[in-house]
Order: structure tokens, then sequence, then C-alpha cells
């Protein structure tokens, strides 16, 4: 996941989450992964966001 992250920066992208999915690795927009969290999450919620 880091070098897909470093990768993705040198392309010139920013704000991007990195995770694993169905043994795939994907990126997604940070915004999107913030805007599904609440205040009550607990610290395994973003985990769970990126990978649905």
């Amino acid at each position: 996941m880091g070098v897909t992250a470093v990768e993705l920066l040198l392309k010139g992208y920013s704000g991007r989450a990195v995770g694993i999915k169905e043994n795939d690795l994907i990126n997604v927009d940070i915004e999107k992964v913030h805007s599904k969290l609440s205040s009550n999450d607990d610290k395994y919620s973003l985990l769970d966001t990126i990978l649905a």
C-alpha cells in the first residue's frame, strides 16, 4: 500500500486513501472516506469505510 501511495503522489495525485479490497489495491478520495465517519466511530471504522 505504501508503494501505491508513493506512486500516486509521483503521478500528481493527493488526498487519496489506499487499501485492499477483494485482493486488489484500491484508492479512494480521502474526503469520501472522511465524510462517512462520525464522531462516534471507533479507531477501526476508517478501515471498514475504505474496504466497503
